[in-house]
């Protein structure tokens, strides 16, 4: 799959802003897990004596906290995309998490397929990994423009 230079521009601008907002909202989910799990612990009796409520709680925490940190992540890859699309001297960084992040969509691809094999669960994965395949050729196109640049 090969983009030329204004394709890629497009494609880092346009997957760099939705990868932005997703960002936003799952740092936001992570904190309403986080303050959730807060609440729940300090105001719930059931939090105190029920150990199959806490275990619940420290998931949420733990779920919170991951979620937070893969958004953090999505902000600065989304960033770095949106950056490359402007400069080419970004295409590397942009090149190297899209490559992070396509793992990472892989990963999270068979972790949702295992745990809901529904078509719904199949189509989300297959989407996350298409989209981190495209910024990956894209963000190799600049790379490669501000390469020949360079020489």
């Amino acid at each position: 799959m090969n983009f030329d230079l204004e394709t890629s521009r497009k494609i880092l601008k346009i997957v760099g802003i939705l990868t932005i907002i997703g960002a936003v909202l799952s740092v936001i989910t992570g904190v309403l897990l986080l303050a959730g799990g807060g609440y729940a612990s300090a105001n719930l009796p059931e939090a105190q004596t029920d150990p199959d409520t806490m275990t619940g709680i420290g998931t949420m925490f733990a779920g919170g906290i991951f979620i937070i940190i893969a958004g953090i992540f999505s902000l600065v890859s989304g960033i770095i995309s949106v950056k490359a699309s402007k400069q080419n001297k970004y295409g590397k960084i942009a090149w190297i998490f899209a490559i992070i992040g396509a793992v990472l969509a892989v990963l999270r691809g068979f972790s949702s397929v295992s745990s809901n094999p529904g078509l719904s669960s199949i189509a989300g994965a297959l989407l996350n990994i298409a989209l981190n395949v495209m910024i990956f050729f894209a963000a190799n196109t600049i790379k490669t423009a501000y390469e020949a640049e360079k020489q």
